[in-house]
Protein backbone atom coordinates (compact mmCIF):
# COMPACT_ATOMS: atom_id res chain seq x y z
CA UNK A 1 0.00 0.00 0.00
CA UNK A 2 1.41 3.40 -0.94
CA UNK A 3 1.72 5.83 1.84
CA UNK A 4 1.27 9.91 1.78
CA UNK A 5 3.30 11.99 3.14
CA UNK A 6 2.28 16.01 3.78
CA UNK A 7 4.58 18.70 3.55
CA UNK A 8 3.39 22.17 5.78
CA UNK A 9 5.96 24.55 4.96
CA UNK A 10 4.74 28.38 5.62
CA UNK A 11 6.37 29.11 2.28
CA UNK A 12 7.48 27.45 -0.84
CA UNK A 13 8.80 30.44 -2.84
CA UNK A 14 12.89 30.12 -4.28
CA UNK A 15 13.67 33.53 -2.24
CA UNK A 16 12.36 31.93 1.15
CA UNK A 17 15.84 30.27 1.68
CA UNK A 18 16.45 26.65 2.74
CA UNK A 19 13.18 25.68 4.04
CA UNK A 20 11.82 25.37 0.25
CA UNK A 21 14.77 23.65 -1.25
CA UNK A 22 14.59 20.65 1.83
CA UNK A 23 10.89 20.30 1.00
CA UNK A 24 11.31 19.97 -3.05
CA UNK A 25 14.20 17.57 -2.44
CA UNK A 26 12.32 15.44 0.11
CA UNK A 27 9.62 15.01 -2.39
CA UNK A 28 11.31 13.97 -4.77
CA UNK A 29 13.42 11.32 -2.68
CA UNK A 30 10.05 9.91 -1.42
CA UNK A 31 8.74 10.09 -4.81
CA UNK A 32 11.71 7.96 -5.71
CA UNK A 33 10.68 5.51 -2.76
CA UNK A 34 7.09 5.03 -4.02
CA UNK A 35 5.59 7.52 -2.04
CA UNK A 36 2.61 10.11 -2.38
CA UNK A 37 2.96 13.52 -1.32
CA UNK A 38 1.67 16.81 -0.96
CA UNK A 39 2.71 20.34 0.18
CA UNK A 40 0.47 22.92 2.08
CA UNK A 41 1.66 26.31 2.15
CA UNK A 42 1.45 29.89 2.03
CA UNK A 43 2.49 32.71 -0.88
CA UNK A 44 4.48 34.27 1.11
CA UNK A 45 7.95 35.71 -0.36
CA UNK A 46 6.45 34.68 -3.84
CA UNK A 47 6.65 37.74 -6.35
CA UNK A 48 3.14 36.38 -8.24
CA UNK A 49 0.94 35.78 -5.06
CA UNK A 50 1.50 32.21 -5.15
CA UNK A 51 0.36 31.52 -8.84
CA UNK A 52 3.60 29.48 -9.82
CA UNK A 53 2.97 27.45 -6.80
CA UNK A 54 -0.76 26.88 -7.44
CA UNK A 55 0.08 25.64 -11.29
CA UNK A 56 2.50 22.98 -9.52
CA UNK A 57 1.23 19.38 -8.67
CA UNK A 58 0.67 17.85 -5.67
CA UNK A 59 0.91 21.61 -4.29
CA UNK A 60 -1.74 23.51 -2.23
CA UNK A 61 -1.94 27.31 -1.57
CA UNK A 62 -4.27 29.25 1.30
CA UNK A 63 -4.33 32.73 1.36
CA UNK A 64 -2.51 33.39 4.49
CA UNK A 65 -1.18 31.94 7.45
CA UNK A 66 -3.98 33.05 9.26
CA UNK A 67 -6.42 31.96 6.77
CA UNK A 68 -5.46 28.87 6.95
CA UNK A 69 -7.01 28.36 10.69
CA UNK A 70 -10.62 29.48 9.30
CA UNK A 71 -12.93 28.73 6.53
CA UNK A 72 -12.32 27.05 3.52
CA UNK A 73 -8.49 27.24 4.07
CA UNK A 74 -8.61 25.04 7.30
CA UNK A 75 -10.90 22.74 6.04
CA UNK A 76 -8.19 22.45 3.55
CA UNK A 77 -5.86 21.92 5.55
CA UNK A 78 -7.74 19.52 7.68
CA UNK A 79 -8.49 17.25 4.49
CA UNK A 80 -4.80 16.91 4.21
CA UNK A 81 -3.82 16.33 7.67
CA UNK A 82 -6.60 13.52 7.17
CA UNK A 83 -5.52 11.93 4.23
CA UNK A 84 -2.34 11.84 4.49
CA UNK A 85 -0.35 9.12 7.05
CA UNK A 86 2.40 11.10 8.23
CA UNK A 87 2.49 15.02 8.65
CA UNK A 88 6.21 16.83 8.10
CA UNK A 89 5.66 20.17 9.37
CA UNK A 90 8.54 22.58 8.56
CA UNK A 91 9.82 25.40 10.74
CA UNK A 92 8.52 27.18 13.83
CA UNK A 93 6.51 30.22 14.75
CA UNK A 94 4.12 29.80 11.82
CA UNK A 95 0.66 29.48 12.81
CA UNK A 96 0.01 27.10 9.85
CA UNK A 97 2.30 25.02 11.25
CA UNK A 98 0.86 24.99 15.07
CA UNK A 99 -2.42 24.73 13.00
CA UNK A 100 -1.29 21.76 11.22
CA UNK A 101 0.15 20.11 14.20
CA UNK A 102 -3.01 20.30 16.65
CA UNK A 103 -5.27 19.06 13.57
CA UNK A 104 -2.71 15.61 13.51
CA UNK A 105 -2.90 15.36 17.12
CA UNK A 106 -6.90 15.62 17.11
CA UNK A 107 -6.97 13.96 14.00
CA UNK A 108 -4.20 10.89 15.31
CA UNK A 109 -1.90 11.38 12.53
CA UNK A 110 1.23 11.09 13.28
CA UNK A 111 3.55 14.44 12.51
CA UNK A 112 7.34 15.28 12.41
CA UNK A 113 8.89 18.27 13.00
CA UNK A 114 11.73 20.18 11.06
CA UNK A 115 12.55 23.63 13.21
CA UNK A 116 15.72 24.68 10.48
CA UNK A 117 17.75 26.41 13.14
CA UNK A 118 14.56 28.36 14.37
CA UNK A 119 15.79 27.05 18.16
CA UNK A 120 19.34 28.20 17.94
CA UNK A 121 19.36 30.50 20.24
CA UNK A 122 21.12 33.58 18.31
CA UNK A 123 17.49 32.90 16.53
CA UNK A 124 15.44 32.50 19.10
CA UNK A 125 17.05 36.07 20.61
CA UNK A 126 15.56 38.04 17.65
CA UNK A 127 12.19 39.26 18.44
CA UNK A 128 12.74 36.86 21.83
CA UNK A 129 9.80 38.25 24.58
CA UNK A 130 7.67 37.01 21.67
CA UNK A 131 8.91 33.98 21.11
CA UNK A 132 9.16 32.69 24.29
CA UNK A 133 5.28 33.74 24.75
CA UNK A 134 4.74 31.74 21.40
CA UNK A 135 7.18 28.64 22.33
CA UNK A 136 5.35 28.29 26.17
CA UNK A 137 1.71 29.19 25.50
CA UNK A 138 1.93 27.07 21.63
CA UNK A 139 4.82 25.45 20.15
CA UNK A 140 6.12 23.78 23.37
CA UNK A 141 3.31 21.12 22.70
CA UNK A 142 4.04 21.22 18.96
CA UNK A 143 7.63 19.93 19.85
CA UNK A 144 6.80 17.82 22.93
CA UNK A 145 3.99 15.62 21.15
CA UNK A 146 5.98 15.21 17.97
CA UNK A 147 6.55 11.50 17.06
CA UNK A 148 10.04 13.13 15.97
CA UNK A 149 12.02 16.38 15.73
CA UNK A 150 14.36 16.46 12.99
CA UNK A 151 17.72 18.42 13.42
CA UNK A 152 20.39 18.81 10.56
CA UNK A 153 23.77 18.04 12.80
CA UNK A 154 24.57 17.56 16.40
CA UNK A 155 25.28 21.02 16.65
CA UNK A 156 22.12 21.84 16.37
CA UNK A 157 20.73 19.88 18.73
CA UNK A 158 23.28 20.79 21.53
CA UNK A 159 22.03 24.39 20.41
CA UNK A 160 17.98 23.89 20.26
CA UNK A 161 18.37 22.13 23.83
CA UNK A 162 19.48 25.27 25.19
CA UNK A 163 16.38 26.42 24.21
CA UNK A 164 13.87 24.30 24.64
CA UNK A 165 15.33 21.67 27.45
CA UNK A 166 15.88 18.18 26.74
CA UNK A 167 14.13 16.56 23.74
CA UNK A 168 14.40 12.83 23.67
CA UNK A 169 12.59 12.68 20.49
CA UNK A 170 14.99 14.25 18.52
CA UNK A 171 16.98 12.74 15.85
CA UNK A 172 19.65 14.02 13.77
CA UNK A 173 19.65 13.99 10.04
CA UNK A 174 21.81 15.95 8.01
CA UNK A 175 20.60 17.63 4.87
CA UNK A 176 21.91 17.11 1.09
CA UNK A 177 23.02 20.18 -1.83
CA UNK A 178 22.78 19.83 -5.47
CA UNK A 179 25.81 18.74 -6.98
CA UNK A 180 27.31 19.86 -10.40
CA UNK A 181 25.27 19.01 -12.98
CA UNK A 182 28.14 19.67 -15.70
CA UNK A 183 31.81 18.76 -15.87
CA UNK A 184 33.46 21.57 -13.50
CA UNK A 185 36.12 22.70 -16.12
CA UNK A 186 32.95 23.25 -18.73
CA UNK A 187 31.19 25.72 -16.44
CA UNK A 188 34.17 27.63 -15.08
CA UNK A 189 34.88 28.36 -19.07
CA UNK A 190 30.75 29.56 -18.79
CA UNK A 191 30.85 31.68 -16.38
CA UNK A 192 34.47 33.09 -17.82
CA UNK A 193 32.84 33.60 -21.23
CA UNK A 194 30.19 35.66 -19.16
CA UNK A 195 32.99 37.89 -16.94
CA UNK A 196 36.12 37.74 -18.86
CA UNK A 197 37.39 40.20 -16.52
CA UNK A 198 37.98 37.45 -13.63
CA UNK A 199 39.98 35.65 -15.86
CA UNK A 200 43.57 34.28 -14.12
CA UNK A 201 42.19 35.67 -10.93
CA UNK A 202 41.53 34.06 -7.54
CA UNK A 203 37.96 34.14 -6.74
CA UNK A 204 36.53 34.04 -3.25
CA UNK A 205 32.62 33.51 -3.21
CA UNK A 206 29.86 34.47 -0.89
CA UNK A 207 26.64 33.14 -2.05
CA UNK A 208 23.60 32.95 0.12
CA UNK A 209 21.27 36.05 0.77
CA UNK A 210 22.92 39.57 1.86
CA UNK A 211 21.97 39.43 5.84
CA UNK A 212 22.89 41.03 8.33
CA UNK A 213 22.92 37.68 9.73
CA UNK A 214 25.45 36.42 7.71
CA UNK A 215 27.83 39.58 7.85
CA UNK A 216 28.99 39.97 4.43
CA UNK A 217 29.97 43.02 4.98
CA UNK A 218 32.90 41.52 6.79
CA UNK A 219 34.40 40.33 3.60
CA UNK A 220 34.94 43.75 2.19
CA UNK A 221 36.96 44.29 5.32
CA UNK A 222 39.21 41.24 4.68
CA UNK A 223 39.53 41.70 0.71
CA UNK A 224 40.59 45.09 1.68
CA UNK A 225 43.13 43.67 4.52
CA UNK A 226 44.74 41.25 2.03
CA UNK A 227 44.64 42.93 -1.55
CA UNK A 228 48.53 44.65 -1.31
CA UNK A 229 49.31 40.43 -0.60
CA UNK A 230 46.83 39.31 -2.85
CA UNK A 231 46.06 41.45 -5.91
CA UNK A 232 44.39 38.89 -8.19
CA UNK A 233 41.71 38.06 -5.37
CA UNK A 234 38.49 39.09 -6.42
CA UNK A 235 35.45 38.63 -4.19
CA UNK A 236 32.16 37.73 -5.49
CA UNK A 237 28.62 38.29 -3.81
CA UNK A 238 25.68 35.64 -5.29
CA UNK A 239 22.46 36.85 -3.91
CA UNK A 240 20.01 39.40 -2.63
CA UNK A 241 18.81 41.30 0.23
CA UNK A 242 16.84 44.25 1.52
CA UNK A 243 17.36 47.01 -0.95
CA UNK A 244 19.02 48.91 1.87
CA UNK A 245 21.46 46.95 3.42
CA UNK A 246 22.54 45.79 -0.47
CA UNK A 247 23.11 49.70 -0.78
CA UNK A 248 24.89 50.19 2.35
CA UNK A 249 27.59 47.04 1.39
CA UNK A 250 27.96 48.85 -2.09
CA UNK A 251 28.44 52.07 -0.32
CA UNK A 252 31.16 50.63 1.86
CA UNK A 253 32.59 48.86 -1.27
CA UNK A 254 33.25 51.86 -2.56
CA UNK A 255 34.79 53.80 0.28
CA UNK A 256 37.02 51.03 1.05
CA UNK A 257 38.17 51.62 -3.24
CA UNK A 258 37.32 47.90 -4.04
CA UNK A 259 35.38 48.55 -6.77
CA UNK A 260 37.31 47.05 -9.30
CA UNK A 261 37.92 43.91 -7.17
CA UNK A 262 34.19 43.54 -5.34
CA UNK A 263 31.61 42.31 -7.94
CA UNK A 264 27.91 41.73 -6.89
CA UNK A 265 26.53 39.31 -9.27
CA UNK A 266 22.29 39.54 -7.77
CA UNK A 267 20.53 36.06 -7.28
CA UNK A 268 22.03 33.06 -9.49
CA UNK A 269 19.80 29.70 -10.42
CA UNK A 270 20.66 27.24 -12.77
CA UNK A 271 23.35 27.36 -14.90
CA UNK A 272 24.57 30.72 -14.08
CA UNK A 273 25.11 29.29 -10.16
CA UNK A 274 26.12 26.16 -11.07
CA UNK A 275 28.88 27.86 -12.89
CA UNK A 276 30.02 30.70 -10.18
CA UNK A 277 30.38 27.75 -7.84
CA UNK A 278 32.62 25.86 -10.41
CA UNK A 279 34.78 29.17 -11.24
CA UNK A 280 35.51 29.38 -7.50
CA UNK A 281 38.42 28.96 -5.47
CA UNK A 282 37.05 28.84 -2.32
CA UNK A 283 33.50 30.09 -0.50
CA UNK A 284 33.47 32.06 2.64
CA UNK A 285 30.42 32.17 5.14
CA UNK A 286 30.83 34.78 8.53
CA UNK A 287 27.26 34.19 9.54
CA UNK A 288 26.58 35.14 13.40
CA UNK A 289 24.44 31.25 13.19
CA UNK A 290 23.59 29.03 10.42
CA UNK A 291 21.27 26.01 10.96
CA UNK A 292 23.61 23.63 8.24
CA UNK A 293 24.12 26.61 5.57
CA UNK A 294 23.14 24.34 2.20
CA UNK A 295 25.35 26.78 0.02
CA UNK A 296 28.31 25.74 2.20
CA UNK A 297 27.82 21.71 1.20
CA UNK A 298 26.82 22.79 -2.30
CA UNK A 299 30.45 24.61 -2.63
CA UNK A 300 31.97 21.60 -0.60
CA UNK A 301 30.51 19.64 -3.97
CA UNK A 302 31.52 21.77 -6.28
CA UNK A 303 35.35 21.07 -4.63
CA UNK A 304 35.39 24.95 -2.95
CA UNK A 305 37.15 24.51 0.54
CA UNK A 306 34.97 26.43 2.84
CA UNK A 307 36.14 29.32 5.31
CA UNK A 308 33.52 29.83 7.65
CA UNK A 309 33.00 30.94 11.58
CA UNK A 310 32.39 28.57 14.02
CA UNK A 311 28.70 29.46 14.34
CA UNK A 312 27.82 27.30 10.86
CA UNK A 313 26.50 23.89 12.37
CA UNK A 314 28.63 21.72 9.93
CA UNK A 315 31.73 23.40 11.00
CA UNK A 316 33.41 20.25 12.88
CA UNK A 317 32.41 17.96 9.92
CA UNK A 318 34.23 20.15 7.75
CA UNK A 319 36.98 20.89 10.03
CA UNK A 320 37.96 17.01 10.67
CA UNK A 321 37.96 16.48 7.33
CA UNK A 322 40.13 19.46 6.28
CA UNK A 323 37.63 20.38 3.58
CA UNK A 324 37.92 23.95 5.02
CA UNK A 325 38.93 26.41 7.95
CA UNK A 326 36.51 27.43 11.12
CA UNK A 327 37.52 30.52 12.77
CA UNK A 328 35.56 31.96 15.71
CA UNK A 329 34.31 35.40 16.51
CA UNK A 330 37.43 36.94 17.95
CA UNK A 331 38.97 39.31 15.38
CA UNK A 332 36.92 38.16 12.82
CA UNK A 333 38.55 40.05 10.05
CA UNK A 334 42.17 38.90 11.03
CA UNK A 335 41.29 35.77 11.47
CA UNK A 336 39.30 35.17 7.74
CA UNK A 337 42.06 37.35 6.11
CA UNK A 338 44.79 34.63 7.70
CA UNK A 339 42.62 31.37 6.80
CA UNK A 340 42.18 32.90 3.13
CA UNK A 341 45.77 34.04 2.33
CA UNK A 342 47.35 30.11 4.24
CA UNK A 343 45.14 29.04 0.90
CA UNK A 344 45.93 31.79 -1.58
CA UNK A 345 49.52 31.52 -0.80
CA UNK A 346 49.72 27.40 -0.97
CA UNK A 347 48.21 25.77 -4.10
CA UNK A 348 49.41 22.24 -2.54
CA UNK A 349 47.16 23.00 0.62
CA UNK A 350 44.37 24.59 -1.68
CA UNK A 351 44.68 21.96 -3.38
CA UNK A 352 44.31 19.04 -1.32
CA UNK A 353 41.56 20.90 0.83
CA UNK A 354 39.35 20.94 -2.65
CA UNK A 355 39.56 17.02 -3.11
CA UNK A 356 38.68 16.77 0.76
CA UNK A 357 35.92 19.02 0.20
CA UNK A 358 33.75 16.91 -2.56
CA UNK A 359 35.16 13.32 -0.93
CA UNK A 360 32.94 15.00 2.19
CA UNK A 361 30.11 16.61 0.59
CA UNK A 362 29.96 12.78 -1.53
CA UNK A 363 30.02 11.14 2.09
CA UNK A 364 27.84 13.19 4.17
CA UNK A 365 25.92 15.87 2.37
CA UNK A 366 23.38 14.13 -0.74
CA UNK A 367 20.45 14.42 -0.79
CA UNK A 368 19.55 10.42 -1.85
CA UNK A 369 21.18 9.94 1.80
CA UNK A 370 19.25 12.74 3.52
CA UNK A 371 16.30 11.65 1.83
CA UNK A 372 16.87 7.43 3.04
CA UNK A 373 17.23 8.54 6.37
CA UNK A 374 14.04 10.86 6.94
CA UNK A 375 12.01 8.19 4.87
CA UNK A 376 13.45 5.91 7.72
CA UNK A 377 12.42 7.98 10.26
CA UNK A 378 8.60 8.16 8.86
CA UNK A 379 8.69 4.01 8.23
CA UNK A 380 10.09 4.01 12.24
CA UNK A 381 7.11 6.18 13.42
CA UNK A 382 4.60 4.69 11.14
CA UNK A 383 5.72 1.19 12.89
CA UNK A 384 5.84 2.19 16.43
CA UNK A 385 2.36 0.75 18.35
Amino acid sequence: MTRKVLHVSPYMAEAAGGPPVVVRRLIEGAQAGGWDTEVITCPDYSEDGGMQLQSEAGVSVVPSQLLGLFGSGRAKLEAAVQAADIVHCHTLWSPLVTKSAALARKLKTPYVVSPHGMLDPYSFAQKKLKKRLYLEVVERRTIAAAACVLLTAEKEQQLAETTFGPMANAAVVPLGADRLFEERNALREYFLAAHPELQGKRILLFMGRLHPKKRPEVLLDVLEAIRADFTDARLLFAGTGEESHVSRLKSRMRDLHLDDRALFLGHLSGKEKASVLAAADMFLLPSHQENFGIAVAEALHAGLPAILTRNVNIWQEIAEADAGIAVGDGDLVRDLGKAICSLLANGNKLEAMSANASQLAARLFTWERSSAKTLEVYEAVLGQP
